[in-house]
């Protein structure tokens, strides 16, 4: 489950400080130790995948979840009310979090390779 957090939000932060590698670098590291902080502080899910449905054992089971519930706990010398703003910012431009919080479209090309 944690490599899953670290897809959602590590490439998310990254994406957000490569435009500033050749200006701030005091911003860039923020943003990097913000995604450090990210990636300890997670706990992203409160329940467990049903491999029964998963593995095709049941199929009264769906493969997947209904819902994800994640809590992002954050400290640091900010106010309640900055880390708010900060955590609506982040979920407004998320590609991550637009793509696993919407349904989107998946086409799927199988290549067999010899």
């Amino acid at each position: 489950m944690f490599g899953l957090v670290e897809e959602f939000i590590l490439p998310y932060v990254v994406d957000h400080a490569r435009p500033q590698l050749s200006g701030d670098d005091y911003r860039v590291r923020v943003l990097l130790q913000f995604a450090g902080e990210e990636a300890k502080h997670i706990h992203l899910f409160k329940r467990q995948l049903d491999l029964r449905g998963f593995l095709g054992l049941d199929p009264n089971l769906k493969a997947g979840y209904e819902s994800l519930q994640y809590v992002v706990r954050i400290a640091g010398n900010g106010t309640p009310e900055q880390f708010r703003e900060i955590h609506e910012n982040v979920i407004k431009t998320s590609p991550n979090y637009f793509n696993v919080s919407r349904p989107v479209r998946l086409d799927a090309t199988l290549k067999v390779e010899s």
